[in-house]
């Protein structure tokens, strides 16, 4: 992982966008949608719906930055476009997407004067919520990096220079940074997982071995939060706000001496998030 500490500064929280031009969020997903099934071939609600279906399989992950999303977009597709799910997927999709178009042409009715109008309302109301934001906490999300193949690795250090995944051809759980590379990744099928990378090593669960690690990276996160909030075997939310008021350390300073700890006591590396509010710091440590 990397040494910096991704976090959130209490005053950098408005985006500097007053416009209403978000939209074009919408106008995009459109022609994506419309892209993906021109460059598969395919035709009518398939072509409409098969980039949704695919886009879980290609949005931000560690490790993917530099995978060819089109290519793994088409993988997927043409190795489910068959099956059940796919199907029902579709119908569903076909439903959003007409509920997207309404939306759109709804836009396009609305005047200047409206939209001004309705941006101002939202001015207000955020306003509102401001006065009620705490933000003299500090929190920390840790995320230990690729865990279940981390702890794989440090059995078999051989794993570290292959593509592997943990789970089957069914399904996998995680894989490792290397098998990322090729656009393999948690939560896939390991049939697509395969095709995307025929070279992939597939590693069985070991639970047993999963906690015994999560179990010494939890001792060193009650020195932090004795209370701290474990969302699975292998991330959690720490309330440092005390932690830092009697060590006199600033957030960074506290967030890397943490991910130190925890590589000592585990051989592990993990990402960590900082921000006042406690859901910021889990999107902050995936960038970090």
């Amino acid at each position: 992982a990397p040494a910096s500490v991704s976090r959130m500064h209490h005053d950098s929280f408005d985006d500097g966008d007053a416009s209403s031009e978000d939209g074009g969020f919408l106008d995009e997903f459109v022609d994506a949608e419309r892209a993906l099934g021109t460059a598969s071939g395919s035709g009518g609600s398939e072509a409409s719906t098969s980039g949704v279906f695919t886009s879980a399989f290609v949005n931000h992950k560690a490790g993917m930055d530099e995978v060819d999303k089109a290519h793994v977009r088409q993988v997927v597709h043409d190795m489910s476009k068959d099956s059940a799910h796919h199907r029902n997927e579709q119908v569903r999709e076909t439903k959003v997407l007409s509920k997207i178009r309404e939306m759109l042409e709804k836009k396009r009715k609305l005047s200047d004067d409206q939209l001004r109008r309705y941006q101002r309302e939202v001015d207000v109301f955020v306003s509102a919520l401001e006065t009620k934001r705490d933000l003299s906490k500090t929190w920390i999300h840790v995320d230990m990096d690729a865990f279940y193949a981390a702890v794989h690795t440090l059995r078999n250090p051989e794993y570290a220079t292959i593509p592997i995944a943990v789970g089957g051809i069914g399904m996998i759980s995680t894989a490792n940074y290397v098998a990322r590379k090729f656009g393999v990744r948690s939560a896939m099928p390991g049939f697509i997982a395969k095709k995307l990378c025929p070279q992939l090593t597939f590693v069985d669960s070991d639970f047993t071995l999963y906690k015994h690690y999560a179990g010494l990276a939890r001792e060193v996160f009650r020195t932090y939060d004795p209370e701290f909030d474990a969302l699975s075997l292998d991330e959690a939310f720490l309330d440092v706000t005390e932690y830092l008021v009697v060590n006199n350390l600033t957030p960074e300073e506290a967030a890397s001496k943490l991910r130190l700890e925890v590589f000592q006591k585990t051989g592990l590396t993990c990402s960590a998030g900082v921000a006042p509010t406690r859901r910021l710091p889990k999107i902050l440590s995936d960038v970090n």
